[in-house]
């Protein structure tokens, strides 16, 4: 039994290609990452103008492209070891606060960043920040995951086999849960909202969230 769920709508069908913001630590550190991104098809956006002054950012004059809530992630193109941001990386914090994963190129040693759970990019760049954009988001996980052994709880029903995972794609999430097979399908719409709902309460930036209700063992 799969049940899946689209609870906001959808504002078009996602494609291979991201919506990625670059920063760096000095003008001209990501020119060679932003031209590889852009050669590999996907949207490089800035926080700050080439060469422009860090103050002020592109978001109090003309719009900050974290605001819609599709920037995939974050890339910090570095040039030095600097245990502390520089004021042109004002992005990757607003970036971390949101939940999107950040890749860290050029310079990675002693980076403020990587307490906050960035990683550090080595070999190619472009399959690398894929790769980082697209990985499972352990801390959502925790989160839907102890909200559906709570509905099941609620209904009566052993909480301990179950699994989920969420992936952030296009700017939505999409989540996975798997119950045992005897879970009635009331109680997993009842969970499905549940769990949605407790995700939009820990992202409130999140563009959609999608879900998915399956059995244990389903390949789907």
């Amino acid at each position: 039994m799969t049940m899946t769920t689209t609870v906001e709508p959808r504002t078009g069908e996602g494609t291979a290609h991201m919506d990625i913001l670059v920063t760096e630590s000095n003008g001209g550190t990501a020119s060679e990452a932003v031209a590889d991104l852009e050669a590999a098809g996907h949207r490089v956006h800035r926080c700050h103008a080439p060469s422009a002054p860090a103050f002020p950012c592109l978001g109090l004059v003309s719009g900050c492209p974290l605001e819609d809530g599709t920037i995939d992630l974050v890339v910090a193109a570095r040039d030095h070891v600097r245990p502390t941001a520089t004021p042109t990386e004002d992005g990757v914090t607003c970036g971390l606060r949101r939940g999107i994963p950040v890749a860290v190129v050029g310079q990675p040693l002693m980076n403020p960043f990587e307490p906050f759970g960035a990683v550090a990019v080595t070999g190619d760049l472009v399959s690398a920040c894929e790769r980082i954009a697209r990985s499972r988001r352990g801390a959502y996980e925790e989160v839907a995951i102890a909200t559906v052994r709570q509905s099941l709880a609620y209904e009566d029903i052993p909480s301990d086999r179950v699994a989920v995972s969420v992936e952030r794609i296009d700017g939505r999430l999409r989540v996975e849960v798997k119950v045992p097979v005897e879970v009635p399908e009331p109680v997993r719409q009842h969970l499905a909202v549940r769990v949605v709902g407790r995700l939009r309460e820990y992202d409130r930036h999140v563009a959609g969230i999608d879900i998915g209700v399956a059995d244990l063992g389903d390949a789907t």
